[in-house]
């Protein structure tokens, strides 16, 4: 039997000095007829997007800030959980950094973030736009982020070529895209769960403290309080630690 052939990924890789967000860029560049896979990576942001409005802190030449386009039929948990794979082994590769991710689209290392994912969908269809940062050269971070925030150079000491984070990114979230479409989301949430540094954390969901007991098979986040359980399907006000 003969296999459908997949769209190239990354099928455009557009350079830019200076975006608003990575995202928007995007989401106009598809309005012009960019191809389905097409990426925007831009040296700084100036109003770069995390979860919940809040802004991601881009300035230049420090991480990698990139967005690129993908088709997913399935539901949103499946391409979080996979762009949120692909950005963790991203960092490991090319930094020798152990990160881990937390739910639902943060990548860590010793509790402070190391990198994000943001997924919007955009116009008809099935058609999404994941963005990602990743904390690279960060050598310090405003006063608000210092202690939730990290970059790989804080725990290497090491700067690095952004240019090797680039290809070791599009290499795993090519390898992370390819299995959630060839395997399905139970093979990317297996793989996810190893790294997972969501279990046994605190999270504060409104005026209530809970502990993470995992994350269920359809990507929700389970919660203990005493003999309580609570199934948290999205994001919302939920706040890890002391955030």
């Amino acid at each position: 039997m003969r296999g459908s052939a997949r769209p190239a990924f990354p099928s455009l890789v557009i350079h830019l000095e200076e975006v608003d967000s990575t995202s928007n860029e995007l989401a106009r560049l598809l309005k012009k007829g960019a191809p389905e896979g097409a990426a925007v990576i831009a040296r700084a942001q100036t109003a770069g997007r995390g979860q919940q409005g809040r802004v991601w802190h881009s300035p230049p030449d420090a991480g990698l800030y990139v967005s690129f386009s993908k088709t997913y039929e399935g539901p949103p948990a499946g391409l979080a959980f996979a762009a949120g794979l692909g950005c963790a082994m991203a960092l490991r590769d090319a930094c020798g950094v152990p990160a881990g991710v937390r739910w639902p689209n943060d990548v860590v290392c010793r509790d402070r973030k190391l990198g994000g994912v943001l997924i919007e969908q955009v116009g008809p269809g099935r058609m999404w736009i994941i963005g990602c940062g990743l904390n690279i050269n960060h050598a310090d971070f405003p006063h608000d982020l210092r202690d939730l925030a990290t970059s790989a150079r804080l725990e290497t000491g090491k700067v690095f070529r952004l240019q090797d984070v680039e290809d070791a990114f599009f290499g795993r979230m090519s390898q992370a895209l390819e299995r959630l479409e060839v395997e399905g989301f139970p093979a990317i949430l297996q793989e996810w769960r190893r790294l997972d540094r969501t279990t046994g954390r605190t999270v504060r969901v409104g005026e209530c403290r809970l502990e993470a007991a995992g994350v269920d098979e359809q990507g929700r986040l389970v919660a203990i309080s005493g003999d309580r359980f609570e199934i948290i399907e999205a994001a919302g006000t939920l706040v890890w630690g002391a955030e």
